[in-house]
Parts: C-alpha cells; structure tokens; sequence
C-alpha cells in the first residue's frame, strides 16, 4: 500500500502478506488491521476478472482463477501537482514514478517467489507524444523483454470524446483550431508536431479578444485577456527531451465558457503535421472538446509503448467494438492496439456484496491479464517455451486470435481482431 506510512519493509508504504489479509477478513473488524479499501472497486472488479474465485452462487469465475494475485495501491499524486494540471480533488490521479515504482516491486516479488507475473495496468494518461517514449514507457519497454514477465495495458476510453485534433499545415500558413470549453474550468493541453519545423501559436476568445502569435521562448509565457478574466501559459520545447519532437504545452485558467480558436503558425516554408491532446475523460469536463476532432490515435499512454500488450475493447455478444474504445494507431504510425478482448457489459463483484456489470478497456485489459497467466502456466510449467516474455505472449495471442471476415490490422481492433476469450 503506498497510501499507507512507511514500516521500512518496503521503499515506502507498507507491505500486507497473504497471512495478514487472511486475519483481516477473519477478525470482526478488517478495517483496524488493514485500513484500506477500494472505494470505486475499480481494481477490485479487474482483478475478479483476471483471477477471481470461483462462485457458484453467484454463476461467477474469473478467467485465471488459480492465480495468486499480488496487488499495489497507488498513492494520489501530489496537490502541486494536481494544481498545476488543473485536476480537480477527488478524481484519481498517480503519478508516473509512483506506478513505476509499483511494477517494479511486483517484479521484485514475483522475482524471489520464482513465480512468472503478468502485471496489468488499468491506468492511463492523454499526456506525451503518444509514441510511448515517457519515462514509464521506456521502463515497460525494458520489462518486456524481462523473461516470464508480461505486461498487459488498456487502451484507454477515449473514442468519440473530442480530445484529439490533428491536421498538416502548409509552409508559411496558419490555421484556427476551435475548441468549445465549459466555464471556469482548468486544463491542460499539448501541441505536438515533428523533428524538423517549426510551429507557434496565438489565441481567440469567444468575444473576439485575440493575442499575437506568442513568440517562440524556452520559458512559460503568460497571457492576460483584458476583458476576460482568462490566463493562458504557453511553453515551448523545440525539442523535447524524451521524443525529440516539438512540444507547445498549454495551460487555460479560468476560461471564458464558448468556442476559443488556437491560432496555429507554421514557421517554415515546408508542410508540417501535428497534433493536439486534451486530457482524457476523467480529467476534464464532457462538453470541452474539439469542434471537428480526429478519432484516430487516441490511445491512451502506456498504451503506446512497444513491448506490451494493449487491449481495446469489444462487445462479445455481438463482435462490435466497444463505442469508447480508444482507436490506434501511435502518432508514429506502429500498429496499435495489439488485440480486442470482452469489455462490454462484463459480470463481475462491483461492490462488497453485489454483482453486476461494467464496461471499458481496463475490463479488456484483466480478461487479456487472465488470459496471459494461463499462456505462461503452459509455457514454464508445462516446459513448453522458458523464454517467453511480452514481446513473444503478444505474439502468441494474436495468432491465436480470431479475424471476424474484417480487414487487418485496423485502429479499433488491433492487429488480428478479436482476442480468443469469448463467453
């Protein structure tokens, strides 16, 4: 539990051993022993699909059911931090070194148990390039190809919401992005385009009051709106440090509510792509959006990273895709998803004493963990491929994965279509 105070056991937060629970759920009073629990059952109702108990009573299993599960509460991430992005109290939010710091103590386990482990991710963000080149990607990328390890991510939920915006822009033009923003309200967003170029921007209130073209600075610029009580701060990174790429990170305080138009500036005389993120959906209000988004690569990081297995989400009943799955490919153009698995109205504990269904790609995500746990029991313990790792788990599942007569690979489904599991 990271959320808890240090007992020096592990590098902070406290460590619960499976005798521990066990005395917990014994005792009138869990709670004195174990003061957690998950509120949403967000992590709890993943974990049920992957490896949960059979029930009878409940017609319920989960699709690993002998699985041992070791499991990380996140702690929230930091106020300044939350401040500085705009997040409201209350949502969930984590910081990336603390998730690190999470895979890499169920590694470490995993590791002195001599047991293979899939870890499964749940969580995501709109932020980076969408290449899966932050620091968290570059370390899942060094996981997998760690022997008996599988990492398994959701896609994320973000089609149809109007977060993302892309276009090419033409040498020496400009063009206005208009984005519709609810009142009052916080966020962030990134601008990102190429190695070679170079773009600026400006801004449109929806009263008309406009700024210049901010100049291109290696500082934070802000701009004050006269007759709005608007602040806006622009950032330029001509290279930024994990990509290379150019990035203008953008934070609106207190916005006007209606459309705001991005002016946006090509500085050179050849063509020059890009593309513009909000944050995804927890993170910001329903109505902020895109007036004309693009639905393609709206992947969620992790999801983006190489080495691991990114899951979208589709509706077993009937084959179609999940309407929220978030759709590929990587803003570099590498096929992603890697495969679709159930996340539709799925069964499963959604509180302590009732059952019922959810849907998204983190439900994807736990059937693809469970389905993972059952290929590395065959390939370890049945002595049939000691090297198996990610990269070669990934393998194994598309190929054994179902087309559906549909064209591969595609952004929704991911390189071969539908995943094997179905009910």
């Amino acid at each position: 539990m990271q959320t808890e105070e240090g007992n020096g056991e592990v590098p902070y937060g406290v460590e619960y051993k499976k005798e521990d629970i066990t005395r917990a759920l014994q005792s009138d009073n869990p709670r004195e022993m174990i003061p957690h629990q998950d509120i949403d059952y967000h992590g709890t109702f993943m974990a049920a699909i992957a490896a949960g108990n059979i029930s009878e009573e409940e017609d319920f299993t989960g699709v690993a059911p002998n699985a041992t599960i070791l499991m990380v509460k996140l702690k929230e991430a930091k106020e300044n931090l939350r401040s500085f992005y705009g997040i409201k109290s209350g949502i969930p939010c984590y910081q990336e070194n603390d998730i690190m710091m999470g895979v890499e103590y169920l590694r470490q386990k995993a590791r002195q148990m001599q047991r293979a482990l899939v870890i499964c991710l749940g969580v995501g963000s709109n932020s980076g390039s969408h290449e899966g080149m932050l620091p968290l990607g570059a370390y899942l990328n060094q996981v997998g190809s760690i022997g008996g390890v599988c990492t398994v991510v959701a896609g994320g939920n973000e089609n149809n919401l109007g977060h993302h915006f892309a276009s090419i822009l033409g040498g020496g033009a400009d063009e206005e992005v208009e984005l519709d923003v609810e009142e009052n309200e916080d966020f962030t967003m990134e601008l990102w385009s190429g190695t070679i170029g170079s773009l600026s921007i400006g801004f449109v209130s929806p009263s008309g009051e406009f700024t210049e073209r901010v100049p291109v600075r290696s500082y934070e610029q802000t701009i004050d709106f006269v007759f709005e009580k608007t602040k806006i701060f622009v950032h330029y990174e001509r290279v930024e440090y994990y990509s290379g790429k150019e990035l203008i990170a953008i934070r609106v305080r207190n916005p006007t509510e209606g459309i705001w138009r991005i002016r946006v500036y090509n500085l050179d005389t050849e063509s020059i792509p890009y593309n513009i993120w909000l944050p995804m959906r927890e993170f910001i209000s329903e109505r902020t959006a895109f007036i004309y988004p693009s639905p393609d690569v709206t992947l969620c990081e992790p999801g983006n990273v190489n080495r691991v297995i990114t899951v979208a989400a589709f509706n077993h009943r009937n084959n179609s895709i999940f309407l929220e799955s978030s759709r590929g490919y990587t803003a570099n153009n590498s096929i992603k998803p890697d495969i679709a698995a159930p996340g539709v109205d799925v069964y499963g504990p959604v509180s302590r004493l009732r059952y019922g269904e959810r849907s998204g790609t983190s439900i994807s995500a736990a059937h693809t963990a469970g389905v993972a746990a059952m290929l590395l029991e065959w390939a370890i313990i049945g002595q049939n491929d000691f090297r198996i790792n990610t990269v070669t788990c990934k393998y194994y599942l598309i190929r054994g994965a179902r087309k559906e007569n549909m064209t591969v690979p595609n952004r929704s489904f991911g390189d071969y279509g539908n995943k094997v599991l179905s009910y």
